[in-house]
């Protein structure tokens, strides 16, 4: 298997709809300002972090968030620490999140651009990022040992 570097940051940015989410940072939501919605998301450490989508209008971003004192047990609350662009994936690829593992060791914190293969696991990846919860922020990381689950496998 060939291992692609990652794709630069500026690269990254041509693969997506213009963002200006920076306002977010810093913000506690819900609720979201500017239309913002939210669109899925996943817990990371014990749901004291949160991997999140969020979408307005044809834009999407991903924010890496912190579990506010505000939150409730039905109703969390998140401190947004980092956004970024959700990439667009070219034809056959999709984006995947919270179901990669590095160098066989679950990570939820991993969001990777993998190749679409009918296989139980997706290995031919192309870029990977981290929510980096001890910096608060999304950092590129290799994707050397990386490999994504295929959660569509067998349907």
């Amino acid at each position: 298997m060939q291992i692609k570097p990652p794709i630069p940051m500026l690269s990254l940015l041509l693969l997506t709809s213009t963002c200006t989410a920076n306002e977010l940072i810093g913000q506690t939501t819900p609720p979201y300002p500017n239309h913002w919605q939210e669109e899925g998301g996943s817990c990371l450490l014990d749901c004291n972090y949160s991997l999140g989508v969020l979408i307005k209008g044809q834009q999407r971003l991903l924010y890496l968030g912190k579990k506010s004192p505000q939150s409730t047990a039905n109703k969390p609350r998140w401190q947004i620490l980092d956004t970024m662009p959700y990439p667009e994936p070219p034809e056959g690829y999709e984006l995947t999140y919270s179901t990669c593992e590095n160098q066989g060791t679950p990570d939820p914190s991993l969001i990777a651009l993998v190749k679409t293969a009918d296989t139980e696991w997706l290995d031919q990846v192309r870029f990977v990022y981290k929510a980096n919860i001890a910096k608060g922020s999304f950092e590129t990381i290799s994707t050397e040992g990386i490999r994504c689950e295929n959660i569509a496998a067998g349907l």
